[in-house]
């Protein structure tokens, strides 16, 4: 486990349990946490940051620049952070960093990510409501913390009002200047592993 000057903690586990693999993982400050009473979908577009691409490129051309690689345009949201995880191999570790990187400092917000979120919402909603599980899924949460806003499943319509506009700057501050854990877990060098992420 080291600090770089930057703030930035990497904790690194070397494995054989599977060989030639590499597993990273990025988490940023934030999160669905960020999310308020008056306004709970605030950060609810965060969860598909990836599919937002990035300023240079789409969620699409991304995925053809890699093709053949083991690269992940892999950047979401989890309760309490920001980041990703992707599993990819010791010869592409340093460019697997440099795109979770690129996520932080050039995030996309593209159109066309906005319109592929929007397309798959109704068949999402519509699942939610299709058996008895799916419903309370969609609801325990809800129950649970006896209707707490943040934790209620908002109504279709709302989500599809949403877009990059009203999420960029209520997660800017966390892009730039969040807290940083990365972990490194797999077959690779300590050694290689510190100095992609410092290249990063």
């Amino acid at each position: 486990r080291l600090r770089f000057a930057n703030g930035v903690m990497l904790n690194i586990k070397q494995t054989d349990f599977q060989k030639d693999r590499v597993s990273l993982s990025m988490r940023l400050d934030g999160g669905a946490l960020m999310a308020t009473r008056e306004n709970p979908t605030r950060v609810s577009l965060a969860a598909s940051l990836a599919i937002g691409g990035m300023e240079a490129h789409s969620f699409d051309e991304l995925r053809t620049i890699f093709a053949g690689r083991s690269i992940s345009p892999a950047f979401g949201m989890s309760a309490d952070s920001f980041g990703g995880s992707a599993t990819t191999t010791p010869r592409d570790l340093a460019l697997q960093a440099k795109v979770m990187a690129a996520y932080l400092l050039h995030p996309g917000y593209r159109a066309d990510g906005l319109s592929m979120m929007r397309r798959a919402f109704p068949q999402r909603y519509a699942a939610m409501d299709a058996t008895p599980s799916a419903i309370l899924g969609r609801d325990q949460d809800a129950i649970i913390t006896g209707g707490d806003p943040r934790m209620v499943t908002p109504s279709l319509e709302t989500m599809m009002a949403l877009d990059w506009q009203g999420l960029a700057p209520v997660i800017a501050d966390n892009l730039r200047h969040g807290a940083i854990e990365i972990g490194i877990v797999g077959d690779v060098d300590e050694a290689a592993a510190i100095k992609a992420i410092a290249e990063s």
